[in-house]
């Protein structure tokens, strides 16, 4: 009987030729070598079917799954964690590069404990061409390890209650980092909404800690086709996680909140617990009802202009 792997690394990827050798080698290339690779296509239309198919011809720790049409990130991504076997899991982004003992110090950093549920490092932003974005290295992570998970919980919320660029950036280091599989199977995945990062690492944090592996090892790349960039339009961002969604009422903030409140009374956390943070959602929309306000009035003024630009002209 074949042994499995003790990792699994998932790439979703829709139309990603450009940064996808780059993104491969780095995986291939890794110190820690006992893992298996998953490939998942979301009906790529450019030269990503035949770049896969290359490699995986002459590494059997490839699997390349296509599929006919594209079903959005979110599917996409479950479908990848859906089809793997190892202990650990990492997601692998088709356009970003991490170092070759990524997932050597990411391993031993998560092996250092047993409540440790994901393991990651700091990471820095580069450029289309590979070269780092100045300022874009991150820092100031917040200490994840603490054996309350309600100290976790608000030390977590307290980095992303931050504002610019580094609260991206910090979810995709969490997000991309090596995850216990059995916690993961706990959680509801990523959801078709955005955000739906925020409420996955909510679910992880409740359960377990977070570890960070030393040095800065993740390299996020930037472009104007990737979903972080800053000027992507709601809608666009809607369509990445699910197509089918593109025009749907986007609430971001109201939803992070529902989804927030949702994933503390299903952890396994006592009533106590649960309670004592269902409080602290209830604080932070009491603080943010303006912000609420502007997003609902902003979200109505885009629907209105949504209805009127797609309603048939009558001369």
């Amino acid at each position: 009987m074949k042994k499995h792997p003790l990792i699994s690394i998932g790439m979703p990827i829709y139309n990603g030729e450009k940064f996808l050798d780059s993104a491969i080698n780095c995986i291939l290339s890794q110190t820690f070598q006992d893992l298996e690779f998953i490939i998942s296509d979301n009906g790529s239309t450019d030269r990503t079917r035949q770049i896969c198919e290359k490699y995986a011809a002459n590494d059997d720790r490839i699997r390349y799954l296509r599929y006919d049409h594209n079903r959005g990130a979110a599917w996409n991504f479950n479908n990848t964690f859906k089809s793997a076997v190892g202990h650990y899991f990492k997601w692998a982004a088709a356009d970003d590069t991490f170092s070759p003992t990524y997932l050597e110090n990411c391993l031993r950093a998560s092996q250092s404990d047993p409540g440790a549920v994901l393991a990651f490092s700091r990471g820095a932003g580069i450029d289309d061409q590979g070269v780092p974005i100045k300022n874009l290295e991150l820092d100031g992570y917040l200490d994840l390890t603490s054996n309350d998970p309600r100290m976790r919980y608000r030390a977590l919320m307290k980095m992303f209650q931050c504002s610019g660029k580094r609260v991206s950036g910090w979810k995709g280091t969490y997000i991309f980092g090596l995850i216990q599989s059995d916690a993961l199977r706990k959680t509801r995945l990523i959801g078709n909404y955005i955000g739906a990062d925020t409420t996955l690492l909510v679910e992880l944090i409740l359960l377990g800690k977070f570890y960070e592996a030393p040095d800065c090892q993740l390299f996020m790349r930037r472009h104007e086709q990737s979903f972080s960039w800053p000027q992507a339009k709601t809608e666009c961002k809607q369509e990445f996680y699910d197509p089918a969604t593109k025009n749907h009422l986007s609430l971001q903030s109201w939803t992070r909140h529902k989804k927030t409140s949702s994933s503390i009374l299903q952890s396994p956390l006592s009533f106590h617990h649960k309670f004592d943070l269902l409080g602290s959602v209830a604080k932070e929309v009491f603080w943010s009802r303006k912000e609420l306000w502007g997003e609902f009035m902003s979200e109505m003024k885009r629907r209105r202009t949504l209805k009127e630009t797609s309603s048939p002209r009558v001369d």
